[in-house]
């Protein structure tokens, strides 16, 4: 994992900065293209001013953490998620009617850093991978929450007796929250959500959009705990 350079993609003010510089390659973009129109397209005409604007743009572009860098960095996340998760489920047959598999940034930790492009897209400096598993009167359950910006992730690996969960939720729903940038922003957050007989949160997974496998776990996780408790 590139650390370093992602935390750059978490630096409003870097990023602003070399934005600002990338803007003074446009006036030589367009002082080339009124010479190639004024030398009826003679291509050596408009180079003089074309290649400083190359320069300033290409340097701007290599100082950015783009969107396409971080997910590459989701990619490594995911192939350490699966090899950890299926060793600790023991390889499970993927019946999609018993295994799921729900990811997304943490978007619900007030304490994180935020960033919202202005595509709508939300970056967090922590991804979520959760693995849940449905097997006999148990909920399997792999979960990693692993940092972007340091050489940090939070396991959780537990197998959670049906007899002691209520039900599953799902969050679907938009909120306001400081991104990096100093203003705030509506951040759009689903979940779904494990509880436990008493209510509170046994398993929070975060997913990166509402999905119709949320309501298929929650549908089939509810048969599951009923057949615990009543031995149907």
């Amino acid at each position: 994992m590139d650390y370093k350079q992602n935390l750059l993609f978490f630096d409003h003010k870097r990023t602003k900065r070399w934005t600002i510089v990338s803007y003074f390659a446009y006036p030589f973009f367009a002082v080339a293209a009124i010479m190639l129109f004024m030398s009826g397209g003679w291509v050596a005409a408009a180079l003089p001013a074309a290649v400083p604007g190359v320069v300033i743009l290409v340097l701007a572009l290599n100082m950015f953490t783009s969107e396409k860098h971080i997910k590459g960095q989701i990619e490594i996340i995911r192939k350490k998620a699966e090899e950890e998760a299926l060793a600790y489920l023991d390889h499970p047959h993927q019946n999609p009617d018993l295994f799921f598999i729900f990811e997304g940034y943490d978007r619900m930790n007030d304490t994180l850093t935020l960033r919202k492009n202005r595509n709508g897209r939300v970056f967090s400096t922590v991804y979520v991978v959760t693995y849940m598993l449905i097997e006999g009167n148990n909920l399997r359950v792999w979960q990693g929450k692993y940092s972007l910006i340091e050489d940090k992730v939070d396991v959780f690996a537990k197998d959670i007796p049906m007899n002691t969960l209520s039900e599953a939720t799902l969050l679907n729903e938009s909120r306001k929250q400081v991104c990096i940038d100093g203003a705030e922003h509506t951040i759009p957050t689903v979940a779904v959500i494990v509880h436990n007989n008493d209510k509170t949160p046994a398993v929070i997974a975060d997913c990166m959009i509402y999905s119709y496998d949320m309501e298929r776990f929650t549908g089939n996780l509810a048969h599951g705990i009923s057949r615990a408790k009543t031995g149907k």
